[in-house]
């Protein structure tokens, strides 16, 4: 599970999907919420191989997402 916070803006979820397929990350089931200027979206994701990310997937992963939303 991941969990996402950010300000809403047009592109966001088009942004984190790219981050998602540039790292062959697999999304199983989303949430995505917007309370007025913020979003706050749930993925429950794995790897291609449908494996949990491990320690090193993980910080490659929060390093693209905080590059892309930022």
């Amino acid at each position: 599970m991941i969990e996402i916070i950010a300000l809403d803006r047009a592109g966001l979820l088009s942004n984190i999907a790219q981050v998602f397929q540039q790292l062959q990350i697999n999304i199983h089931s989303a949430k995505i919420t917007t309370f007025g200027e913020k979003a706050d979206d749930v993925f429950a994701i794995s790897t291609s191989e449908n494996t949990a990310l491990n320690d090193e997937e993980k910080q490659m992963l929060s390093d693209k997402l905080t590059q892309e939303i930022d």
